[in-house]
């Protein structure tokens, strides 16, 4: 599979994902497998997990960032690391491997197998 943006990717393997409840799109990606996730915005990759989605608003997502010491929310940490503002993202990607944990913006994601 060549490398493709989330966005493209789960129009083509999850039409109407945007509409659909969380629980079943994220059997549908269960059913396509583990992928590989490369993020373009930052560098870096993850290896054979299985994406999925939070039905969260990046508002309330918090995480640590090391860099302030702080716990900060997703929304937070893309307007301060690369001056975007997230304002209508209503879920979140996350590639499920071991560590369960979340990753950055689905338009910065690519996936490819």
């Amino acid at each position: 599979m060549p490398v493709v943006s989330l966005f493209v990717y789960l129009d083509t393997n999850c039409p109407g994902w945007r509409n659909r409840p969380v629980d079943l799109v994220n059997r549908r990606l269960r059913q396509l497998g583990r992928r590989n996730v490369t993020f373009t915005h930052r560098g870096g990759s993850i290896s054979g997990g299985v994406v999925q989605l939070l039905d969260c608003n990046p508002h309330d997502a918090l995480f640590f960032y090391e860099n302030e010491n702080a716990w900060i929310s997703v929304a937070t940490y893309f307007y301060v690391r690369y001056g975007c503002v997230i304002s209508l993202v209503y879920r979140i990607a996350v590639n499920k491997d071991h560590s369960d944990t979340a990753k950055p913006s689905p338009r910065s994601t690519e996936l490819h197998s």
